[in-house]
């Protein structure tokens, strides 16, 4: 058995909605994010522009981990712990 003094990981889950009524502005940030944000619609996005700010809230408010239709998990870093043996540290990094 193997511990990790750290360890980081990206979770990225697919969540489908059948009709939904948004708000007009709210819609606009899914417009605005589709075509200038690459779907993407995040904390860093949504301080750009009101519409797609109104956007990240209502997916904030709307959207629960256990909604889920298909997740993904990615390692985006981790770091043994000390090896009590030898002294040796390894950390391994995912881009």
């Amino acid at each position: 058995m193997k511990r990790l003094k750290e360890l980081t990981v990206s979770c990225t889950y697919t969540v489908g909605l059948t009709d939904v009524e948004v708000p007009d502005e709210v819609y606009e940030g899914f417009v605005k994010a589709q075509d200038e944000c690459f779907d993407e619609v995040s904390e860093a996005t949504a301080l750009r522009d009101d519409a797609v700010e109104s956007a990240y809230e209502w997916l904030g408010e709307n959207i629960r981990e256990r909604d889920f239709m298909e997740i993904e998990y990615g390692i985006v870093e981790m770091e043994e712990a000390d090896n009590e043996a030898d002294g040796n540290q390894s950390r391994t990094t995912v881009s």
